[in-house]
């Protein structure tokens, strides 16, 4: 065989060995997930879709020596796990889709992809999925009351069969132009949405309500919104009831008795409704306020009392009348008779001694002066202002721990917030209140009864709820305050304060024009962003009925770095939710070298064996010529 024929020949399969050799490791530098890698896209595991439409994506890659040769979508989709359809397009390296209908219910699905030796791989776990394009059903609507001006409940029980999500109240409040209210959360397969709202406190208006409500697929339903609910608003009559009989028939008269006559009267609009209580004596007199005094019995009731003094022997009947704000009146049917028995009073004493000393009010405008000379320890001094004089503090009740005498307090209304202090808003009245002979470490407690015209409340916006007395020592704090009852100019407050000092009343602004503190630009009310599920649209909060859909764009797969491959991935449409988001780290690891891989290097081993045995026979090496030895001379021997 010709020598130059033959180098060339093994010069061609060296060549063939490297390139080969090329091949193999770059068939597997870089590579993750194995030889086939499927990761699974949309829907996302456990998503919720509202379309009988879906499109399964995913990605696949692939080593460059495999070529693929399919991939399919595989499900329970008919009961049992098995495939349902092949990719229809070319499989690339990048998102891959197939599409099919399904009908309402939950699924797994997975994908698998074959090379054309039928070497397949599949995602690592399969997802989750529920189709469900029902929206929620309602039934049961009521509501637990139509008073006008009170707080009623709206009532609605949804159901759907894979879970509900929010749901949103929507009334006109006796306008004729709906608005959305507030919204709650929902979850399980069945709820009940109960909004509970102030309405309209005009008598005989028709209010109309709906609510809407959406499923954990975006489902909504606002059929009761086509065809609202209605009620008309009605008034309740005020109440009357004894909360205890005295005095009692037969009462024994002696003098200087006082006989204390009760009763309790409500109204469903609350406490603030009844406008005036009426105590009729022996059918002739008619007593009403300040001589007829209430304390709060709860929010819808006040106890009212009169007192009567050194009555003469004789029958006496008696009745009560109450109205409310509507001027609409209610009465005890029933006169109520007492028998007073004159009984001597005992003979005089020797001589008259020393009148004891008694407490004194003395008034000018915009100044009260109160003069106590005893309260014993543990007792309560309770001292009635009739004329206020511009300081709007009707009584005040001192209860102290230990004797005290010659007590005198001053009451001063302020034109300004005192110098040593900071500004309150919306204020009434500031009052500084000073003592002398009292120490507010004595003191138990202070109540003190104001007023307040209801002509300010209503020029400014106040809510009257929210109402209170205010005390400052070294910051203005809060004081517990309840409303106690009215008259056709004020409304009363009582305030419970630890000591006496500087002292404001103030109230806080009604929130009228918007369901919620939002996205208005004003000071102090309106400067809030609006809540979860609404979005901010011409000044008011809208709620956001449609669904966002959600539209992942991701980069591509990282390299195989310590077992994990990352990515990002960004919604374009920004729905601000994450319910379809695809994943952005994996698993990963690269593949180890296969049998194709070591025969390869096996051949270019013998490969170059034989090339190296062939090279040496071939050339032969150059012999060095040898060098003769000089015979060596024999030794002389010594003699």
């Amino acid at each position: 065989m010709n020598r130059r024929f033959l180098t060339k020949t093994f010069l061609i399969l060296l060549f063939a060995c490297f390139f080969y050799l090329i091949f193999v490791f770059k068939s597997f530098s870089g590579l993750t997930g194995g030889a086939i890698n499927v990761s699974l896209i949309s829907p996302s595991d456990n998503s919720f879709v509202n379309t009988k439409s879906i499109n399964f994506t995913f990605n696949v890659s692939w080593n460059e020596s495999i070529v693929i040769a399919n991939c399919t979508l595989y499900g329970n989709f008919t009961g049992a796990w098995a495939s349902n359809q092949t990719n229809q397009t070319e499989i690339v390296q990048e998102k891959n889709g197939i599409n099919i209908t399904l009908e309402d219910g939950s699924y797994e699905w997975n994908v698998y992809c074959f090379n054309k030796t039928e070497v397949y791989d599949l995602a690592e776990n399969n997802f989750t999925l529920t189709v469900d394009t029902e929206s929620p059903n309602y039934s049961l609507n009521s509501t637990d009351s139509t008073l006008a001006g009170t707080a009623v409940s709206h009532n609605l029980y949804w159901q759907d069969d894979f879970g509900l999500s929010y749901a949103i109240f929507s009334f006109d409040n006796c306008t004729g132009s709906f608005q959305n209210i507030t919204n709650i959360s929902l979850s399980g397969n069945s709820a009940w949405t109960n909004f509970t709202v102030v309405i309209n406190n005009t008598v005989g208006c028709t209010i109309r309500w709906c609510a809407y409500a959406s499923d954990t697929s975006g489902n909504w339903n606002a059929t009761s919104c086509l065809n609202p609910f209605s009620y008309i608003t009605t008034n309740a009559l005020p109440t009357l009831s004894y909360p205890w009989a005295f005095p009692v028939s037969n009462t024994t008269y002696e003098p200087g008795k006082n006989y204390m006559f009760n009763v309790t009267a409500c109204d469903a609009n609350g406490a603030s409704d009844l406008a005036s209580i009426t105590f009729e004596w022996n059918g002739q007199t008619n007593y009403t306020y300040p001589d007829v005094t209430n304390v709060t019995h709860n929010s819808t009731c006040l106890n009212f009392s009169i007192t009567l003094s050194d009555l003469p022997s004789g029958n006496y009947n008696y009745k009560w009348y109450v109205n409310d704000s509507q001027n609409e009146w209610a009465f005890l049917n029933d006169s109520y008779t007492i028998t007073v028995v004159n009984v001597p009073s005992p003979p005089p004493s020797a001589g008259p001694g020393p009148a004891p000393p008694t407490t004194t009010v003395s008034t000018t405008p915009g100044k009260a002066v109160i003069f106590i000379p005893l309260i014993a320890a543990m007792s309560k001094a309770n001292v009635s202002i009739q004329k206020t004089e511009g300081i709007d503090l009707t009584q005040i009740a001192i209860s102290v721990k230990n004797k005290v005498t010659s007590v005198q307090i001053n009451i001063t209304k302020l034109d300004a917030k005192p110098e040593e202090t900071p500004a309150l808003v919306n204020v009434y009245r500031y009052i500084r209140v000073d003592k002398k002979n009292i120490e507010d470490e004595n003191i138990s407690e202070v109540k003190i009864v104001f007023k307040v015209e209801k002509s300010w409340i209503a020029s400014n916006n106040i809510n009257p709820d929210t109402i209170a007395l205010y005390r400052y020592t070294t910051k203005w704090e809060k004081l517990n305050t309840i409303k106690k009852g009215a008259d056709s100019e004020y409304l009363y407050y009582e305030a419970t304060s630890p000591g006496l000092s500087y002292f404001a009343i103030a109230g806080e602004k009604s929130i009228q024009s918007c369901p919620f503190e939002c996205c208005i630009s004003e000071p102090e009310y309106y400067d809030k962003p609006c809540p979860s599920g609404y979005k901010c649209q011409n000044h008011s909060c809208v709620a956001i009925i449609a669904p966002c859909t959600e539209d992942w764009i991701c980069t591509e797969w990282s390299e195989c770095i310590e077992g994990k491959q990352t990515r990002i991935c960004k919604d374009k449409n920004e729905c601000g939710t994450t319910q379809n988001k695809p994943e952005e780290e994996r698993s990963c690891e690269v593949e180890k070298p296969t049998f194709a891989f070591w025969l390869g290097v096996v051949l270019v081993v013998i490969l170059i064996v034989i090339i190296s045995k062939y090279v040496a026979k071939k050339i032969k090496p150059v012999e060095k010529p040898k060098v003769e030895e000089k015979p060596r001379k024999p030794r002389r021997q010594k003699k």
